[in-house]
């Protein structure tokens, strides 16, 4: 919650990994998400597309509500 974020590595699955960023409503309230998922190995690349994941979730909320 701190980071407004969400991770999972091999907790669902063993060698798999996720982040989650909320899409947010307009009263600041989680109403969707975005996931980006993969092979657990390459965790650290999908964090570094967290930036660019959380710019499209600020554009997509506008569609969606």
């Amino acid at each position: 919650r701190f980071t407004g974020e969400a991770s999972e590595i091999n907790e669902l699955a063993q060698g798999t990994a996720s982040l989650a960023l909320p899409v947010r409503l307009p009263d600041g309230s989680a109403g969707a998400a975005l996931c980006l998922s993969g092979p657990s190995e390459r965790f650290p690349a999908i964090c570094e597309h967290a930036e660019a994941a959380r710019e499209l979730t600020s554009r997509l909320a506008p569609f969606l509500y």
